[in-house]
């Protein structure tokens, strides 16, 4: 490397064997190595598509995952525990022991869906999008429709009360419920399309003030929940399955459908939790909750859930003799 001053001003980017930029004021200059160091092991390849897993999954779901880890600032902090939280999910889905020759050979001892080079969607996979001090709630799929435990209502309840839902989910009057509804668009089946991938992404969310000071107002007025004046955001119909402590709130979002063989499949979903208590936003800790590829009476969805992690990790390969090659180490 060589410091100077070119008589025409600075120069930057990089001519024949020379890479120019500017330091501390002074003009630099190095020789371009053409041959960067990549060994591309398996474990290399399969670590960056790991990582391509976990952006593409931050990106869709970024209007909840930058603010939704309790403790952690907006925006980057909230980034960082999320990518954290979900690549080791991601690492715990794989076998332990991996193949060390060909990528090809790397497969998945769990079910889960790993991106390529080229995806611009999220993968479809039980990423973990909240966390906080906030009991967890339980969610499930029943036939493709979604819902929200209520374990602890008292036995004949079939039109709860605002005080009957809050202290059936362990809450407090104030507390807010946030809805996540993610779709995929099922008219493609082959792995080539986008069969395994989230396309959409739906939040609507509930706040747990009544119209009753004493809280005894109902619950639901139809599908509405019993505000004073409308304070839920995002589209939401909610009712009401089973009673006492096997009843269940459920919801769809009219965004989406529970039919197969269309473009926005409910293919996930989760309800988050939130406080805020003396300034702060307290969550309860969340992952999505997957639907069945088989749905009953719903009809069969396109199999999302793949263990063959081949062609993920090829494409992260740079020999440029492959048709894989995507302008990488040795491209400039």
């Amino acid at each position: 490397m060589s410091k100077g001053n070119l008589f025409l001003g600075f120069a930057r980017g990089k001519v024949g064997s020379l890479v120019f930029s500017r330091q501390g004021g002074e003009q630099i200059t190095r020789a371009r190595n053409p041959q960067p160091r990549n060994p591309q092991t398996p474990l290399q390849l399969l670590q960056r598509s790991v990582m391509k897993t976990v952006s593409g999954a931050y990106s869709l779901l970024q209007p909840i995952a930058d603010h939704s880890f309790q403790g952690e600032s907006v925006g980057t902090p909230n980034q960082s525990m999320f990518a954290r939280r979900n690549v080791a999910l991601l690492r715990s889905r794989l076998a332990e022991e991996i193949n060390s020759g060909d990528p090809e050979t790397i497969t998945s001892s769990a079910k889960a869906n790993f991106a390529d080079k080229s995806t611009s969607l999220a993968e479809i996979n039980a990423y973990q999008v909240s966390e906080g001090s906030i009991v967890p709630l339980t969610t499930s799929f029943t036939d493709g429709v979604f819902s929200l435990a209520l374990p602890n209502m008292d036995a004949g309840i079939t039109a709860p009360t605002y005080q009957d839902i809050v202290s059936a989910l362990g809450l407090q009057q104030g507390d807010q419920l946030t809805f996540i509804v993610l779709t995929k668009d099922d008219r493609y089946v082959a792995p080539e399309e986008v069969g395994g991938k989230f396309n959409g992404l739906l939040v609507s969310r509930v706040i747990l003030e009544p119209s009753s000071a004493d809280m005894t107002a109902a619950f639901l007025n139809g599908s509405a929940v019993n505000l004073p004046n409308v304070r839920n955001e995002g589209a939401l119909t909610l009712s009401y399955s089973g009673s006492g402590s096997s009843m269940k709130l459920v919801f769809n979002n009219p965004g989406a459908s529970t039919a197969a063989e269309v473009i926005n499949t409910v293919v996930a979903a989760c309800v988050i939790a939130s406080r805020n208590e003396g300034g702060k936003w307290l969550r309860s800790t969340q992952s999505l909750i997957l639907r069945p590829t088989s749905v009953g009476t719903q009809g069969s969805l396109a199999d999302y859930e793949v263990d063959w992690l081949g062609d993920a990790v090829l494409s992260f390969m740079t020999e440029e003799n492959s048709s894989l090659y995507l302008n990488q180490s040795r491209s400039f």
